[in-house]
């Protein structure tokens, strides 16, 4: 084969030029050289089985390993797997078109990568072809991904023909990939730029308890419901986060840092909850804004939530779905913390539809 033929786009003719170029060696069967925000990528027919034989042997990479397919639109992940899971879907929304793939389970275990890159000349491409895409990152396997046209072309000079030049890659760092279990928990498959605390914030709503020194009631509503949902999803305590429940509490007037009482402690390990490791700590506004939904233990503690956030009172509600204060056991004998615990637990019971 002959030299690769790099594809300038610097002019909007160039650009439609390198769009026409590239869809149609796509469609001829070939090889493209693609960019993206991250990193420069290889690219072929998903259906194209030929294509797929070349492209592993380009990049001298294992057989049987699949290629992510690239979409042109972050709409068409629904039509290409359904249902997406919801946590998939906010981070669908948060992040594409974007630096993270997504690897769903589909019934029976297989499984589909799929990604959305952030670079808007790819997309046109993409959207041109018309067919299913596939994509690996521009470098022989194990060894650096390209992050120019110029790194392809030293690369694969000879064995690709079409290279569209859509500049360096701004970020350098390949993908992060995210894959979702048959449950709809995620986790991260390989590293890259997004972090797992971000990805978290944004497929786990925050679920905040507010009573008044959290010392006693919203230590142990955090601790009983991080314990039921475990249970139910059948994960650790831990990895809530990754399936979808972030679980804090605070007080209206906490001092930071102290520990639960004794008798929250015991009542809660009665029912298999640890607050073992807990530390008081005040409300903060900006938490109270990022949560979904705040369960106060009283009347009282809901309006002192709701003089923080004027207007949120859709998102701040009782603990006790029938809308009754939950008595306060401090200073009170160890049978009235496990019925205040008990309480707890059977108002988080139908919070959390378990």
């Amino acid at each position: 084969m002959a030299q690769a033929r790099i594809w300038p786009t610097e002019t909007d003719s160039q650009q439609q030029e390198a769009i026409r170029a590239a869809s149609q060696a796509l469609l001829a069967g070939e090889i493209v050289a693609l960019p993206t925000e991250t990193v420069y990528g290889l690219a072929v027919l998903r259906d194209d089985v030929a294509g797929h034989t070349e492209l592993v042997r380009v990049k001298g990479r294992p057989d049987g390993k699949p290629f992510t397919e690239v979409l042109a639109a972050p709409s068409d992940a629904a039509r290409l797997y359904s249902p997406v899971p919801d946590r998939a879907l906010r981070l669908i929304e948060a992040y594409w078109p974007g630096p993270l793939t997504l690897v769903l389970t589909r019934p029976g275990g297989s499984t589909v990568g799929l990604r959305c890159p952030g670079h808007d000349l790819t997309r046109s491409i993409l959207s041109e072809v018309g067919k299913p895409v596939v994509m690996t990152s521009a470098n022989i396997s194990g060894e650096k991904e390209a992050t120019t046209a110029a790194e392809v072309q030293e690369t694969f000079s000879e064995k690709i023909g079409t290279i569209v030049d859509g500049g360096a890659a701004g970020l350098g760092q390949a993908s992060t990939v995210v894959g979702f279990d048959e449950a709809g928990c995620w986790s991260i498959l390989r590293p890259g730029i997004l972090d797992e605390e971000s990805l978290a914030r944004r497929t786990s709503p925050l679920f905040l308890f507010v009573c008044t020194g959290n010392t006693c009631r919203s230590p142990m509503a955090e601790a009983i419901a991080r314990r039921l949902l475990s249970d139910h999803l059948k994960v650790q305590p831990e990895d809530l986060e990754r399936c979808g429940y972030r679980l804090r509490s605070a007080g209206l007037f906490a001092l930071d840092g102290a520990p639960a009482s004794e008798h929250a402690r015991t009542a809660a390990k009665e029912l298999g909850a640890d607050l073992s490791s807990h530390k008081s700590r005040r409300v903060l506004v900006e938490e109270v804004l990022e949560a979904e939904k705040v369960f106060a233990m009283t009347e009282g503690h809901r309006d002192g939530v709701l003089s923080l956030i004027p207007g949120g009172e859709a998102a701040v509600v009782l603990l006790d779905p029938q809308g009754n204060d939950l008595g306060d056991p401090y200073g009170g004998s160890l049978a009235e913390y496990r019925g205040c615990a008990k309480a707890i637990t059977q108002a988080l019971k139908v919070q959390l539809g378990l």
